[in-house]
């Protein structure tokens, strides 16, 4: 299948409010009885350097890592029913007696993961590739792994004048119907995209490894996904750990307050860095005077908003630019700079591109699958979604 194409910025925001909404709901029924792993299956991987049989492998000069594609059931409650690969990748442990196989989730959800493995080398991580293989997999629904492809296309953009709850309104509009519409191509495969599905899936990837038990490692989503697999296969897990800046008690006000003051605290270092870097960006050689600088600039988009290309500037564009980690620095910097000269900020440009792609080893790659990431957060259609294997 194709890939979806990775969001215009007013559908990203879209999703960020619905993902916010519904995120209680994506771990509802992690506890309730529901279809284990298919038995055991003796199913052997053919593992090859993702280098020579990934298209688009991300990782130049990677010599180590290896992919396969796992077949699993598309429905764990009909094992002989319809099946589906899954692209998975491997780095082998360079000590002599390898213990179980840690397998890392990165997080999501609608990301491809499998080629994050080799980024875990230079981590503080990479010291238990000495006694562990190393194991990823592009979750159903996202990267080398089957999907549904379906562009986002959004009706009319709001008038300038339009107010907030306008926006809000056309935006929400606007994802129900790419919602309804991209769910439509194939329910039964939506369906599968949960949490519990892809739980099941690595415990059939760890039955193809021929492993008794499995470490974990989850950020981010992917700790709905470790919950759920030590739910569902508790006596298959040695070791796990789950690293999330989500909350265990789902607090909306306090998600928000975590993140409001990481965006403070990004500014204030952003700033510094820009106070440093006075004779690139011309923004003033103080801190306190860039942050004044670019301040009045968001406040000026709030009161008169732009449209540039495919983007509309407004003070929540500016506001997620000033609160930019370190290795977005210098594009948000030039972005910033240029609509402060009046110009088109080259976000906006790239806004109006259209990619399609496929998928497969063999297929070209990309980066964000926007159906999985509603579905594994819980903000498709009533009865899509909320349906488990």
């Amino acid at each position: 299948m194709s890939s979806a194409t990775v969001p215009p910025a007013r559908q990203r925001r879209a999703l960020r409010g619905g993902a916010l909404a519904a995120s209680a709901l994506a771990l509802t029924g992690l506890l309730l009885p529901t279809a284990s792993a298919a038995p055991g299956t003796g199913q052997r991987l053919d593992w090859r350097l993702c280098s020579s049989v990934a298209e688009d492998w991300p990782v130049p000069g990677d010599r180590r890592t290896e992919c396969a594609e796992l077949t699993v059931p598309l429905d764990y409650a009909k094992p002989r029913g319809r099946t589906i690969t899954v692209a998975v990748s491997r780095i082998r442990a360079t000590g002599p007696h390898p213990e179980e196989p840690l397998v890392f989730g990165a997080g999501g959800p609608g990301t491809a993961n499998a080629a994050t493995l080799p980024g875990l080398l230079s981590s503080g991580l990479g010291t238990l590739n000495i006694e562990h293989d190393l194991i990823g997999m592009d979750e159903r629904g996202t990267g080398y792994s089957p999907e549904i492809s379906c562009d986002f296309r959004g009706g009319a953009e709001p008038p300038v004048t339009a107010s907030q709850k306008e926006r809000a309104e056309t935006a929400f509009d606007d994802q129900a119907e790419f919602n309804r519409r991209c769910t439509a191509v194939d329910p039964e495969f939506v369906r599968g995209l949960t949490p519990e599905n892809i739980a099941r899936d690595i415990d059939s990837l760890r039955d193809a490894l021929g492993a008794e038990k499995i470490d974990f490692f989850g950020e981010s989503f992917d700790t709905a996904t470790g919950l759920a697999y030590r739910s569902l296969f508790d006596d298959r897990v040695k070791r796990m750990w789950l690293d999330s800046s989500m909350p265990p008690v789902f607090d909306h006000s306090a998600m928000d307050g975590t993140i409001e003051a990481l965006a403070e605290r990004n500014f204030a270092d952003y700033t510094r860095w820009l106070a440093e870097h006075d004779y690139e960006y011309h923004l003033g050689t103080r801190k306190a005077a860039v942050a004044a600088r670019l301040t009045a600039l968001r406040a000026e988009l709030d009161r008169e908003p732009r449209i540039a290309g495919g983007l509309r500037l407004d003070g929540e564009w500016a506001a997620g630019l000033l609160g930019s980690t370190p290795d977005a620095w210098v594009t948000a910097a030039n972005d910033l700079v240029t609509v402060i000269d009046g110009g088109i900020p080259g976000s906006a440009r790239s806004a109006t591109k259209t990619v399609r792609r496929r998928y497969g080893l063999g297929d070209p790659l990309d980066g964000l699958n926007a159906l999985q990431y509603n579905a594994m957060d819980g903000v498709l259609p009533s009865g899509v979604a909320a349906i488990s294997a």
